[in-house]
């Protein structure tokens, strides 16, 4: 069976296929043969999608039998009947674009992973060269290459043997699915308007990773992340439009001309304000009433940075979606405590044991510091992806 010419267009990428084409699958790919008449001949066209990846070509190959109902679509379609079908299986290839968002996630999970060990301990990210914590000897370059050299080496130093955590490479391979993600949810990348938002998608997951790792490892978020965050989801709202603002303040916004421009900025402010004030007047109010503190500063200023870069409305999403998870999280953690200090109570034989579990359980809960920007920051991540959708959905039950 005769190749067929890769033809890729950026209009082509951006359409679905028209109603008149004919869907098959093979393998991981979804397939579409289309009519077309070219010099008084009918041939086809296969289209080839991979996520939202098109390539068309047409083909002039041996003619082959189609499946059964694709036959039967085909005997529908109005105004066609060709005498013979023809259908090849040509897999998409590699995305060179990804691949590359890719190696760069990777290199700079590599550089985020100096961040998440030194900002914590007010060391300098520049210098010394990276060292292992164990024995001070600094990584060579070979040992440095993201991913490989940690698997290669067993996750140990090369020089003293110590074993040397996995959240190394486990940064840098989420980085590199992050942004990879970030290159599909905008891709074609060939405006300048998406590589911005691409940009801006790809400086917000590695904000977002490195201090989801450092309150969690830490119970710390610090101002050298989000402070420079909350500015460039500020200055990259003016190139890349919000559009979560309330229906009637955009309504009103436009009646006084305002620029787009500005009414994205204005969402980006916006949800900046309503997410750290949010999360500062709970924090406010449980020290009120419990006389602990249930928040601290640096979960205001993430839900700041966080609004900055996604607006209003996927702002109140993060903040409820963070605090779901944050809550099935303590439970979980609670039943655990206490599943555990009943067990051992009744091993010793201890009177009452259901109740003095269960107490010494709300203790932990009441005292044990939650890293809640480890929840509001993956929601985050959820947002940027689907949070219009879920949001979308959920006004769509009460309509």
């Amino acid at each position: 069976m005769a190749a067929w010419a890769h033809e890729s267009t950026t209009s082509a990428r951006r359409q679905n296929p028209p109603a008149c084409f004919f869907p098959c699958s093979q393998g991981k790919f979804d397939f579409w043969l289309a009519p077309k008449r070219h010099e008084d001949k009918e041939t086809l066209t296969l289209i080839a999608r991979k996520g939202q990846q098109f390539a068309f070509g047409p083909l002039q190959s041996t003619s082959v039998a189609l499946p059964g109902s694709l036959l039967a679509a085909k005997r529908r379609a109005d105004g066609y009947n060709p005498r013979c079908y023809l259908f090849v299986n040509q897999p998409l290839s590699i995305d060179f674009y990804a691949l590359l968002a890719f190696l760069f996630g990777l290199a700079f999970g590599s550089f985020l992973n100096v961040v998440i060990y030194r900002v914590p301990r007010d060391l300098s990210i520049v210098r010394p060269r990276s060292a292992c914590p164990d024995c001070g000897v600094g990584i060579r370059a070979y040992d440095n290459i993201p991913v490989v050299s940690w698997v290669l080496l067993r996750g140990r130093c090369r020089n003293c043997g110590n074993a040397m955590t996995p959240r190394y490479a486990i940064v840098e391979l989420l980085c590199g699915f992050l942004f990879v993600g970030a290159y599909y949810r905008v891709a074609p990348v060939d405006t300048p308007l998406q590589m911005w938002t691409l940009f801006k998608l790809c400086t917000f997951f590695f904000l977002l990773l490195g201090l989801i790792f450092i309150d969690f490892e830490h119970h710390l978020l610090p101002d050298a992340l989000t402070y420079p965050g909350l500015a460039v989801g500020l200055l990259a709202s003016v190139f890349v439009p919000l559009g979560g603002a309330p229906t009637a303040l955009i309504r009103l916004m436009l009646s006084r001309h305002w620029p787009l421009m500005a009414i994205s900025l204005a969402d980006s402010v916006l949800g900046a304000l309503v997410g750290s004030l949010f999360i500062w007047g709970v924090g406010e109010i449980y020290f009120r009433v419990r006389h602990v503190v249930g928040m601290g500063l640096g979960d205001v200023k993430l839900m700041a940075m966080i609004g900055a870069f996604l607006g209003f409305k996927l702002t109140l999403f993060t903040i409820f979606a963070g605090a779901i998870v944050g809550t099935i999280f303590g439970v979980g953690a609670m039943l655990m405590v206490w599943r555990k200090r009943l067990a051992r109570r009744r091993r010793r034989g201890e009177p009452s044991v259901l109740g003095r579990s269960w107490r010494s359980a709300r203790l932990m809960l009441r005292y044990y510091e939650v890293p809640f920007g480890v929840f509001l920051g993956s929601m985050a991540i959820v947002a940027a992806f689907v949070g219009n959708q879920i949001v979308n959905f959920y006004l769509r039950i009460f309509q």
